[in-house]
């Protein structure tokens, strides 16, 4: 199995993920789970830091995709923080994951813009 670390908190009502090491098809149903299991109605939105990720394969983009779907279907939003500087800042932008999910370089940014994204949904 690869190396990964996850960790999970809330802060304002957003689940933040943080992902350390690789993600892929070994571990990836694993991370999907615990990160379902975090979830709940009660959340707003689920934050996926990846500014310490340094491997992201394709099971790993389809669980972003399949998040995106999750938080949709929860009317939740989704966002996906990566350093601009990031190698995988590359493979979010060839898959278009910015169509689903806001695409932050900070964290900071990353649940400032969904508090934003969520409070202009409720009020337009």
């Amino acid at each position: 199995m690869t190396d990964y670390r996850l960790s999970l908190g809330t802060r304002d009502a957003i689940l933040v993920v943080t992902l350390e090491g690789e993600v892929d098809f070994t571990n990836v149903s694993a991370i999907e789970a615990r990160i379902l299991d975090a979830s709940s109605n009660d959340l707003i939105a689920i934050a996926v830091d990846l500014s310490k990720t340094s491997y992201l394969d394709s099971a790993g983009v389809r669980l972003l995709f399949d998040l995106a779907r999750h938080t949709d279907a929860c009317r939740q939003r989704l966002g996906i923080v990566v350093p601009d500087d990031a190698p995988l800042r590359r493979l979010v932008t060839v898959t278009n994951l910015a169509l689903v999910a806001a695409v932050s370089a900070t964290e900071a940014d990353c649940l400032k813009d969904l508090r934003d994204d969520v409070a202009g949904f409720a009020n337009g």
